[in-house]
């Protein structure tokens, strides 16, 4: 199995594509969620993992529904004052969430992007 490091935090599985050149970011009570996911809940539970308000607020994770992306995959850019989480199904949300919670340093997440692809060729089901 590969993995992925960064700054020793291995992100499973093996990212697609992986850019984290920094600075960091530090994800504190001034943030909050923007939810256009069309999934119910999520924005709770973003807001819940990182300790911010489930609103829009100046900073933002902003949770992106993307239809080209397959079920399990996402994207995560991450940038200062946003981080945008694109997926198109509450399964690639909450991979893209569990990849948060492995880079967490605390309060802090470095900045950059990472993509996630589902090795299960499209219309098939992974069970």
């Amino acid at each position: 199995m590969e993995f992925s490091s960064y700054h020793g935090v291995y992100v499973i599985p093996t990212p697609k594509e992986v850019s984290l050149p920094g600075p960091e970011v530090r994800v504190d009570a001034y943030w909050g969620v923007q939810d256009r996911s069309g999934e119910a809940g999520l924005a709770k539970r973003y807001a819940e993992e990182f300790g911010v308000a489930d609103t829009k607020r100046t900073m933002n994770f902003s949770l992106v529904r993307r239809d080209d992306l397959r079920a399990e995959e996402y994207r995560l850019d991450i940038a200062k004052g946003e981080v945008t989480v694109s997926a198109s199904s509450e399964r690639g949300f909450l991979h893209a969430l569990a990849t948060l919670r492995q880079l967490r340093n605390g309060a802090v997440l470095p900045t950059g992007s990472i993509r996630i692809s589902n090795k299960t060729p499209a219309g098939s089901s992974m069970r």
